[in-house]
């Protein structure tokens, strides 16, 4: 499904869900019923393929059999990041203990941290759809290096509030269904079995998934109200501006202590230590652009939260320019033990993270690319190709906006190259100029190709840019324009 279209279903059932929440959940159930009686169909078709005794239907039979029963039957196979132990963050433990008793929420099993600029709730069953519920929370060392104590209790009471509401009771079921469905289109996705079941899970997927975002975004908002009775509305809007400044810091310490890493020997105690001296230290400056631009923002109906100034607002607080804690939460919670545990966690994020090894992938071929090319590129003989390689590596190593000049530069030179007109219009977009638009539509002109990508990429700047309805249209156009 394309990205305007699952755009538009969203919109329609968050009128659907506004004008009456009650039938709304009511169309999901029957939406999710739908999915379960195609599956128990398709169950009893692997059954019937199996017992013709014809090899190659008792193949077919068999995988949809086994992707339907390991879908019921899944759950993660770890929880993200490490636990901790009473012992080494009492203070934390009895946080989240009176956190869940003022609330009323059901206890939790266990408390985990891992290295994301983040908090969660996370609430399964023990065994796929059945069986007794668990709850964790998780909470990220980087979010407690930059708040201090009283922002992260607001903070785990937002998430220990979703239990509390039973946000995992009600949509439990309907995102274990998803969850169903997906592992499903990945077990078939290129087998025999998929020209049977796959076409309709193809089809549900995207259509379930619409659904569900309005009740994913409304139960963002119940839940900050929890935070706003645990703490205050003023407390609860202060730690929520954090997020503004705190997650970019986050990742570009990540990207520089990854770029290192390929050159030479570091420690995982070395990305814990950078990440911490980042978020301990900011001007008010950079956290003041960070926080404009994060209140400009608009809830993307792709995905959750809801933005920043909706969730500000709803809490009648005021957006309050972040500055750093006196004594941040880590410290206050772990202690002399607080660089062991925060090494432990970095440690376990640069092993097991897909995304630092996709990340450190990508650099290690970008300086491959950038050490064959320089000697070609000094001398101003290198090929249009060859340029984009260039210019590609450029920009991971060094950032978009850092690479602009260079990649304008090129395309003065190669105009008629399409990729480098979409990169420079990603670079412009980067850097909030509008005049990235017209090179990402240049782009789209030259090739007939990237439409998806520049479309995504106009939507998400328009976003950032508080311009929802404006994204659309200029997206539009920009397509219509690229394929005449």
């Amino acid at each position: 499904m394309k990205s305007t279209e699952y755009s538009k279903l969203v919109d329609e059932f968050t009128l659907k869900w506004k004008s009456s929440p009650s039938e709304f959940q009511k169309s999901i159930d029957r939406f999710a019923l739908l999915g379960i009686v195609v599956l128990v169909v398709a169950f009893v078709l692997g059954i019937l393929l199996i017992l013709t005794l014809r090899i190659w239907l008792m193949i077919v039979g068999c995988l949809i059999l086994y992707s339907i029963v390991r879908a019921i039957f899944y759950r993660p196979e770890k929880m993200p990041g490490l636990p901790v132990l009473r012992k080494d963050a009492p203070l934390l433990f009895d946080d989240v203990e009176e956190i869940g008793r003022n609330l009323g929420a059901p206890g939790c099993h266990g408390v985990y941290v891992d290295f994301s600029f983040n908090a969660a709730a996370i609430q399964f069953h023990t065994f796929g759809i059945v069986g007794p519920m668990r709850n964790y929370v998780l909470v990220g060392i980087p979010l407690m290096d930059a708040l201090s104590r009283e922002h992260v209790r607001s903070t785990l009471a937002h998430e220990i509030g979703h239990l509390m509401l039973k946000h995992g009771d009600r949509t439990r079921k309907w995102y274990a269904i998803s969850e169903m469905y997906s592992a499903i289109y990945e077990n078939l996705s290129g087998g025999l079995a998929w020209y049977l079941f796959g076409p309709f899970t193809k089809w549900y997927l995207p259509r379930f998934h619409a659904r569900l975002q309005p009740v994913s975004l409304r139960s963002e908002f119940e839940a900050d109200a929890k935070e706003a009775e645990v703490t205050s509305p003023k407390t609860a809007g202060e730690a929520l501006c954090y997020l503004a400044i705190g997650a970019g810091r986050t990742e570009d310490s990540i990207q520089a202590y990854c770029l290192q890493s390929v050159s030479s020997d570091v420690r995982p105690i070395d990305l814990a230590k950078s990440v911490h001296g980042s978020l301990r230290e900011w001007t008010p400056e950079e956290a003041e652009e960070c926080l404009t631009d994060a209140l400009l923002a608009v809830t993307d109906v792709e995905s959750t939260p809801p933005a920043l100034a909706e969730r500000i607002a709803a809490l009648g607080a005021e957006p309050v320019c972040p500055v750093p804690a006196a004594l941040s939460a880590s410290e206050e919670y772990f202690g002399e033990k607080r660089i062991d545990i925060a090494a432990s966690v970095a440690a376990e994020f640069v092993a097991t993270s897909p995304y630092y090894e996709d990340l450190k992938d990508r650099l290690k071929h970008s300086i491959e690319v950038e050490g064959s090319l320089e000697e070609r590129i000094v001398g101003s003989s290198e090929t249009e190709d060859e340029a984009v390689r260039y210019v590609y590596a450029k920009g991971n190593l060094m950032g978009r906006r850092a690479a602009k000049d260079l990649t304008q530069a090129y395309v003065e030179k190669y105009p008629a190259s399409a990729p480098l007109q979409y990169y420079y219009g990603l670079s412009l977009l980067s850097d909030g100029d509008d005049a990235g638009i017209d090179a990402l539509v240049r782009s789209a002109q030259l090739s007939g190709g990237k439409q998806g990508s520049i479309y995504d990429a106009i939507y998400q700047y328009y976003l950032s840019k508080g311009e929802p309805r404006k994204q659309r249209s200029s997206g539009d156009e920009g397509m219509s324009s690229a394929t005449c």
